[in-house]
């Protein structure tokens, strides 16, 4: 990987500066929400392991933090810098790196029990604590009205849910319309 600079002590790799701009909008949605950032050293653009095999990114876990690689092309970001597809994939994948590290046996098991799943790392998708907890972050820090790609997504349950994790109401709670 090639490093492309540095956002708030984050290396980001393979970037343009469409895709550094990205990542700076991403690691900030933490801050402006009051949360701890996510404990992330690396975001890598492609290639990563990962687009190679049609997802949008991947988390890579550690004791210390987590790095994270992005699926999205330069030539995406080029006819819209900042596409809800992109921005939801690299929130998605920050939101793994921080609910590995900020929550604890008794937020998770909590969490599990309103999203009606019992396990925090599941081999499917929809069943699996942690991919509800990263839709969950990212339907609450992004910036747009975002449906998560879980079930009981209502607004009421998403903000329950990110309670939860983080302790606080969601920024998206005075926009909820769908009980």
């Amino acid at each position: 990987p090639v490093l492309s600079g540095t956002v708030a002590g984050v290396d980001v790799f393979n970037a343009d500066t469409n895709q550094v701009a990205l990542a700076t909008w991403a690691l900030e949605r933490f801050t402006h929400a009051g949360l701890p950032s996510a404990p992330v050293t690396k975001v890598t653009f492609p290639p990563t392991a990962a687009c190679t095999s049609g997802h949008t990114g991947i988390a890579y876990l550690s004791e210390a933090g987590g790095n994270i690689g992005v699926c999205v092309e330069a030539s995406e970001l080029a006819m819209n810098s900042m596409p809800l597809v992109a921005r939801r994939a690299i929130l998605h994948e920050l939101a793994h790196v921080w609910a590995a590290h900020q929550t604890n046996d008794d937020i998770r098991n909590d969490f599990m029990a309103v999203r009606g799943v019992s396990e925090w790392r599941a081999d499917l998708w929809e069943d699996s604590g942690f991919e509800h907890a990263a839709e969950v972050m990212m339907w609450g820090l992004i910036d747009d009205p975002v449906t998560p790609r879980i079930p009981n997504n209502s607004c009421t349950e998403l903000h329950t849910a990110y309670r939860i994790l983080t302790g606080q109401d969601s920024p998206k709670r005075a926009d909820c319309r769908n009980p």
